[in-house]
């Protein structure tokens, strides 16, 4: 699963970052800036939910967060995992 998360974008490495909230797990592929990214967040109470935001290179993105929402800035999908 996450071995995929950025191969749509030409990314073959995936980073892990941190955990989020005591239950997500963090991960990005692609660089943190100015080029197309995904991040991915596994959720540890149930390892086969990858929630994921996308990144574009002039900053804007979206993604669906642990509450269901869909979010536009990385900020606040993060948030939604930390408040899940």
């Amino acid at each position: 699963m996450l071995h995929a998360l950025g191969a749509d974008l030409g990314w073959d490495e995936v980073l892990y970052l941190r955990a989020i909230g005591g239950r997500w797990l963090l991960w990005r592929a692609g660089p943190a800036v100015d080029a197309e990214s995904r991040y991915g967040a596994i959720d540890l109470a149930n390892d086969r939910v990858l929630l994921t935001f996308d990144l574009h290179a002039d900053g804007s993105g979206s993604g669906v967060g642990a509450d269901g929402q869909r979010y536009d800035r990385f900020r606040t999908w993060k948030e939604s995992l930390r408040d899940a």
